[in-house]
């Protein structure tokens, strides 16, 4: 057996153990559900600057793409990235430097690589400014990052500490009820 059928065979046992005997091929939401397991949480790495002096804590493309890229590949998950339209204005900063705002609108597709037919699409608009030649990127990368964050129900902070906990509820029991 060469090398590529031995990493085939393990990757699909290792899936059967996921997944179980009777589901030969997990469906796309059965997919997002283990990417979801496996990656609950992405840590904010990043300082955003929002003018007036203000500047606010956040989470970059990178940082999103790096938590879920080895869980998405794992199980089975591609995502393709299409534009379906843009508009530039140019302008320029209050100091009188060019600016550029690039407004773009894209749809981020999840596809089940088992059954490409199988797919989830999410319809982004995005915009990002820039001095130079990098709006159109900037504007990409934050499509690709918010529909990664919301398709799959990532939550954002910037520590462990942070997190949402929610509160533990203290069910009556039936005797308790009746007094």
């Amino acid at each position: 057996m060469d090398e590529s059928t031995s990493q085939a065979l393990l990757a699909h046992n290792e899936m059967q153990q996921i997944y179980g005997d009777t589901m030969s091929t997990p469906n796309l939401y059965q997919r997002i559900i283990k990417v979801m397991e496996a990656v609950p949480y992405v840590q904010k790495d990043a300082t955003f600057q929002a003018g007036a002096g203000r500047s606010y804590k956040g989470v970059t493309h990178d940082a999103v793409v790096a938590k879920l890229r080895v869980a998405m590949i794992k199980h089975g998950i591609v995502m393709t990235v299409q534009q379906t339209g843009e508009a530039c204005v140019e302008g320029q900063t209050k100091s009188g430097a060019p600016k550029l705002r690039y407004e773009a609108w894209y749809i981020v597709t999840l596809i089940n690589a088992d059954n490409p037919a199988e797919r989830e699409s999410y319809p982004i608009h995005a915009h990002a400014e820039d001095s130079g030649d990098k709006a159109p990127g900037k504007a990409v990368s934050y499509a690709v990052k918010m529909a990664l964050l919301k398709a799959f129900a990532l939550e954002t902070g910037e520590n462990d500490e942070s997190r949402y906990q929610p509160e533990e509820v203290t069910y009556i029991t039936d005797d308790q009820a009746a007094d």
